[in-house]
């Protein structure tokens, strides 16, 4: 539910109350959250987790850095149908579909299954349309649907995804806690990728965590800073956050001028 907060330290963090009604009312099988206190505290609650939300607001963000990109993706996985000609390990990028600020994907996997899905990004102005709505159109282009007719839908969901990259990069680490993952600003926005790098924040805090605990220290700001951050800064995130830093911007005038504009961040190297 939200960060316990003493004295500018994360002690810990609330969870939510149990057993409550659609409207927050203790119901049968009450239980409030319990208090969950820790030496150190990771923050991996993605792009608008409750803790990072909390810390940001009560913090501040580093000067500079604001959190103004973000993108609701819709995703379904599906058994495909028998005589599906599709090979696992089967990539498929679209683009420019249904509307041009759309992007989507299929990939194919081991036992004919496969995920797919679309991105809509928050560049994308009309008010009129849901992202459930734009799957639909999307999945029935005849490309596509070919493919996946006669398949079975084995589940489908959403999740946010936050896009501004290193511009939306919050504080990483404090007294006690520390930050990793999609929330911790570390997705590369002109890759497009975003697994690879949170799991490479996660490691690298593992790595300073061990090196904190063999050498005695404890989990202070200036300790995470001199272990943690600077194992990010030196990294392969790092690198590429810096490249795709401005590769988005030109998506605000239009869609051609922004598929220029990652082209020359690539190419550039930023």
């Amino acid at each position: 539910a939200s960060p316990l907060i003493e004295e500018g330290k994360v002690a810990g963090v609330r969870l939510v109350d149990q057993g409550v009604d659609k409207g927050g009312t203790p119901d049968a099988g009450y239980m409030p959250g319990m208090d969950i206190r820790a030496a150190l505290t990771v923050v991996g609650d993605g792009p608008v987790g409750p803790i990072g939300r909390e810390i940001d607001r009560r913090l501040g963000m580093p000067d500079g850095r604001e959190k103004r990109e973000w993108a609701v993706g819709m995703k379904m996985v599906v058994d495909l149908p028998e005589g599906c000609a599709l090979e696992p390990g089967t990539v498929i990028h679209t683009f420019g579909y249904p509307e041009p600020e759309i992007f989507g994907f299929l990939y194919v996997h081991p036992g004919r299954s496969a995920s797919l899905g679309i991105f809509v990004p928050s560049w994308h102005e009309s008010p009129v349309r849901t992202a459930y709505r734009y799957l639909q159109h999307w999945m029935l282009h005849p490309y596509l649907w070919r493919w996946l007719r006669g398949g079975t839908l084995r589940s489908w969901g959403a999740k946010t995804l936050d896009e501004s990259g290193r511009r939306g990069e919050p504080r990483l680490a404090g007294d006690g806690w520390a930050r990793i993952g999609e929330g911790s600003g570390s997705t590369n926005v002109l890759t497009g990728s975003g697994v690879d790098e949170a799991w490479v924040t996660g490691a690298q805090l593992g790595q300073a965590v061990l090196e904190l605990l063999e050498g005695g220290k404890p989990f202070t700001r200036e300790n995470l800073e001199a272990t943690y951050v600077r194992r990010r800064r030196e990294s392969r995130v790092e690198a590429g956050a810096r490249v795709a830093e401005r590769a988005r911007d030109g998506f605000h005038r239009g869609f051609v001028p922004g598929l220029l504009g990652m082209a020359l961040a690539g190419f550039t190297r930023g």
